[in-house]
C-alpha cells in the first residue's frame, strides 16, 4: 500500500493548492506515515506540535476558543428556552391540535408558531 499512499499524498497536495489559507496562516502539509511499522509517526507528532505552537503564538487557539464559548452560551440559552417553552402547560395543551392543523393545511407553520408563542407569553 506504500505506492497507493504516495499517490494519495500527491492528490491531496494538488487539491490543497486550490484551498485558500485559513486566517490562522497554517498551510497543512500532506505527509504519510505508518503506525504498523512506525514510519513517519515521529514526523506527524512534530507537525502536531508545530501546529499547536503556531496557533498559540498567533492567538488562533484563544480566538477560536472564545468563539466556541460564545456559541455554546447561545446554544445553552436556546436549549433552556426550548425546554421551558415545550414544558409550558398552555403550549402542551395546544401543540397536538396545532400540529394537526398544520398537517391538514388549515394553518400555516408560521401562524401555528405565533399562536404557540402567544400561549407561552400569557
Amino acid at each position: 500500500n506504500v505506492q497507493a499512499a504516495y499517490q494519495a499524498k500527491a492528490q491531496y497536495q494538488s487539491a490543497l493548492h486550490l484551498v485558500p489559507l485559513s486566517e490562522s496562516g497554517w498551510a497543512p502539509p500532506v505527509v504519510t506515515c505508518s503506525a504498523y511499522d512506525g514510519t513517519g509517526v515521529e514526523d506527524i507528532w512534530a507537525l502536531i506540535l508545530k501546529f499547536q505552537s503556531q496557533m498559540a503564538e498567533n492567538g488562533t487557539f484563544t480566538s477560536i476558543r472564545e468563539e466556541q464559548n460564545i456559541h455554546w452560551m447561545h446554544e445553552n440559552v436556546l436549549g433552556i428556552l426550548k425546554d421551558r417553552f415545550y414544558k409550558n402547560q398552555s403550549v402542551k395543551n395546544s401543540l397536538l391540535s396545532l400540529e394537526k392543523q398544520v398537517c391538514d393545511g388549515a394553518l400555516s407553520p408560521v401562524s401555528a408558531a405565533r399562536k404557540l408563542y402567544s400561549l407561552y407569553q400569557d
